[in-house]
């Protein structure tokens, strides 16, 4: 028994967000640099890589790091026996990867990958060597050192990708900031753990650990189909330039869900893991951070469906015009797995990883449905057609589940989500409206209308839905609260 601060999560959610807001500065400048000196085609082509490096990698660990997180006692024999698992396993993808490189280039249409991909298993060894240090630090709410470590591996993978880009080695490049940044985070994740392996391995507490990270690890790999079926179709069926576009557009609707849903997720999980027996807290915990996502993203993604022509022209140029047409579809689409994407935490917390499995296994279902039918119909945004319609079918389920784990009802999500909706919907039509009128370059429009907007929403936000305000300041650390609650 014992008071805990309601500000733990928030402290955890502060340093990721400082971390996280770091790496999107350094992904922003990158696009918006490296744009200019690489081609669509090329974007493309890493693109295409990505899907197969995304693909190796949910095999790297299986869900094993989320096992030591949410365990309460974890022995070192665990630790140890998971380091053996995850450095072997990717030791195996690399060889593996670099032997069937044509084979997976053919697969997903960019044969001009086959180099890259043997250059790039080599992140499959060096990520593995993370999974256990950083468990570690997340056991112990230690994200002020996990934020400063991903910073500084953010920005030296761009100041290497804009040097060799700017050198002419193209999409070279774009992989040897993905090399530079996770050997950084491995240097820095041995030192910050204070933890060296040993060489012994407990078949007893590797079963034990599968008994949870075996559904984890397969819902991460059903969760990767349905986030990647998109761009393997379009790759496959339209071509490199239009998986370019459809990429840039992704990345951009996938903010919300990448760079702050996850962020809070990662925060959140070790505390809800504590409180899993704790209904009333967890609960507390769960809609409080749901709050605070619902309050950022709604109107973030209000932002980018009214002004995504000015803002891809001021970010990428005009090589990029036809990314607009897919934003229009993909920026609803990101609020509404915003919204989703915080459940995982609630299954696993709840130690329900098999329901997580199942509910992952019809969501990608959905996406790799709709996603072929959209681009066999409409091209790009027919696909970006699909990828809305599939988060609008996979909420209920998903919420329906959680909230029944939680002893809660749809109106409880209404009351916390809606309010951000309505205020950011009313923020932009004020917006729009009030600047249609002026004759303003992209740049000039952009930059006021989106300083109108923060003050507009921040006024309704105080008037009707001050909660969400109090969330904000509290993560941000000007406000702080005690409540007492009990452990177990």
């Amino acid at each position: 028994m014992e008071d805990v601060e309601a500000t733990a999560v928030n402290r955890n959610v502060r340093w990721l967000f400082w971390s996280q807001g770091i790496r999107v500065l350094v992904q922003l400048v990158g696009l918006s640099v490296l744009s200019r000196y690489l081609s669509p085609a090329e974007y493309g082509a890493m693109a295409a890589l990505m899907v197969i490096l995304n693909f190796g990698a949910l095999f790297r660990d299986f869900g094993t790091g989320s096992a030591l997180v949410q365990r309460k006692h974890v022995s070192e024999e665990a630790l140890d026996s998971v380091f053996l698992m995850v450095i072997s396993a990717g030791g195996a993808l690399a060889i593996a990867t670099a032997v069937a490189a044509p084979a997976l280039a053919a697969a997903v249409g960019v044969h001009s990958v086959t180099p890259y991909i043997c250059l790039s298993a080599l992140n499959f060894i060096i990520n593995s060597c993370t999974v256990v240090p950083q468990a570690l630090l997340e056991r112990s709410s230690r994200f002020r050192t996990l934020a400063r470590i991903e910073g500084i591996a953010a920005l030296s993978g761009l100041i290497t990708a804009v040097a060799l880009a700017y050198a002419g080695f193209g999409v070279g490049s774009l992989v040897a900031q993905l090399l530079v940044s996770s050997f950084v985070v491995a240097m820095q994740l041995s030192v910050a753990a204070n933890w060296r392996p040993r060489i012994r391995f407990n078949k007893a507490e590797a079963v034990s650990l599968w008994s949870f990270s075996g559904s984890v690890g397969a819902f991460n790999l059903v969760n990767y189909v349905s986030r990647n079926a998109d761009a393997a179709i379009i790759g496959r069926m339209i071509g490199p330039m239009a998986l370019g576009t459809y990429s840039h557009a992704y990345k951009l609707m996938a903010f919300p869900v990448q760079n702050i849903t996850q962020v809070i997720s990662r925060a959140t999980y070790p505390v809800l893991s504590r409180f899993n027996g704790n209904l009333g807290v967890f609960a507390e915990i769960y809609f409080g951070n749901l709050r605070l996502i619902a309050g950022v993203t709604a109107p973030l993604m209000a932002w980018l469906w009214c002004f995504r022509e000015e803002i891809v022209e001021i970010a990428f140029g005009p090589a990029w015009s036809n990314v607009p047409v897919a934003l229009a579809w993909l920026a609803p689409a990101g609020f509404l797995q915003s919204l989703v994407s915080t459940l995982g935490a609630v299954f696993m917390a709840k130690e329900k990883t098999l329901l997580l499995l199942q509910l992952g296994m019809f969501n990608a279902g959905l996406t790799v449905l709709f996603s072929a039918v959209g681009s066999a119909w409409g091209g790009v945004e027919g696909v970006a057609i699909a990828c809305l319609c599939a988060s609008v079918c996979n909420l209920v389920p998903c919420f329906g589940l959680a909230l029944r784990l939680m002893n809660e009802t749809p109106l409880r999500v209404l009351q916390t989500a809606g309010g951000p909706v309505l205020c950011a919907a009313v923020s932009g039509v004020v917006v729009v409206y009030a600047f249609e009128r002026f004759d303003l370059s992209p740049v000039v429009q952009t930059l006021a209308a989106t300083a109108a907007w923060i003050a507009t929403y921040g006024l309704l936000a105080s008037v009707f839905m001050p909660e969400v305000l109090r969330a904000i300041t509290d993560v941000l650390g000007v406000r702080r609260t005690k409540i007492g609650v009990t452990a177990t």
